[in-house]
């Protein structure tokens, strides 16, 4: 009876830890995201107003050089890979990739064949693809297999 009472409670400590470290893994990639979507948001202005480049070139720039520092406060600081920097980089670069053809079938599918605003396509892809991001990275990305 005492050991059962013993494996449940380590089961529990086991499972709380987990909980916890998910926890924080998704707390530090919300954080990651916020900071360099405010990044963004301040590049683009500042190229557009100051500058006076186009909006479409300058939300690109933006997000070109957003993209580094969005991979390197990923893979040190939300999932802490030890990963080779050029593979992970591929693969960053890879999903980048699959996440901007998952919004454009997202947003054809909501103006095209469900006939929704555009603002109801861009409602589902800032939830969708999060989500997708985040279990890509996870799961694929930084993966650290020996660990």
């Amino acid at each position: 009876m005492k050991n059962s009472k013993s494996s449940a409670r380590l089961s529990f400590i086991f499972e709380s830890w987990i909980k916890r470290d998910l926890l924080i893994r998704v707390l530090n990639f919300a954080l990651v995201g916020c900071l360099t979507s405010a990044g963004y948001v301040i590049l683009v202005a500042g190229l557009i107003n100051p500058i006076g480049l186009p909006d479409e070139l300058a939300a690109s720039i933006a997000y070109f050089f957003m993209l580094p520092l969005n991979f390197w406060g990923h893979k040190y600081f939300t999932f802490k890979s030890n990963l080779s920097s050029l593979l992970t980089s591929f693969r960053f670069i890879l999903m980048h990739a699959m996440t901007a053809l998952l919004c454009t079938v997202i947003m054809w599918i909501s103006t095209e064949k469900f006939d929704t605003s555009h603002w109801f396509g861009s409602f589902l892809i800032v939830l969708i693809a999060p989500l997708f991001n985040y279990t890509v990275m996870a799961r694929w990305v930084f993966l650290n297999r020996d660990v």
